[in-house]
């Protein structure tokens, strides 16, 4: 059995694991349903009643679409759903041949991890094209832009840290709007 260290850090950070773990010197119980924002997140403690691990399924994850271009996006870690900014991520499918205005975020850097497809990203004055597994970052207040291929999407993972205080467009006519999207219905 590997050696873990458990530390308690803060209020938000709950706990700070050291890895690789072989095996878990804890036990779990039932886990505990709680709702966060419309969010289900279910939080499993250990015998100490100390809280070891916040699992939120996929069909309970806020979904969105761009009323602009079609994007789609299902937010996976946010301030409403894990109870902090230190990091933002959501998961972006563009349709083919879909772009995004160009804009940039100020308080973070943004990184992209590619998931399928292809596309173009257009950032710190260079274009650069994407294929899955390609990692990109984009500084803070970097202008920056995707295009997805004109027969295939692009899906990505973006990942913003800390969370991003705002958002400025290149042009104030050409913004991105969020609509929610109705969550998966479970399998049931």
């Amino acid at each position: 059995c590997s050696q873990v260290q458990v530390k308690k850090r803060s209020s938000h950070v709950i706990y700070e694991i050291s890895w690789p773990i072989k095996a878990f010197p804890w036990s779990f119980s039932r886990p505990t349903l709680v709702t966060l924002a419309q969010t289900q997140v279910y939080i499993y403690r250990n015998r100490n009643e100390g809280v070891m691990a916040k699992i939120v399924k996929s069909r309970d994850l806020p979904r969105a679409e761009s009323l602009r271009d079609g994007r789609q996006r299902i937010d996976l870690v946010t301030e409403d759903i894990f109870g902090t900014s230190d990091v933002k991520a959501d998961w972006v499918t563009y349709q083919a041949g879909r772009d995004a205005p160009a804009h940039y975020h100020t308080g973070s850097r943004h990184y992209f991890f590619i998931i399928n497809g292809s596309g173009t990203f257009h950032g710190g004055g260079n274009t650069f094209q994407l294929e899955p597994g390609d990692v990109v970052m984009s500084e803070e207040e970097e202008m920056h832009s995707f295009t997805s291929d004109p027969n295939e999407k692009l899906e990505f993972i973006e990942l913003w840290v800390p969370a991003p205080t705002q958002t400025i467009w290149e042009d104030a006519e050409d913004t991105c709007r969020w609509s929610p999207v109705a969550k998966v219905a479970a399998e049931g």
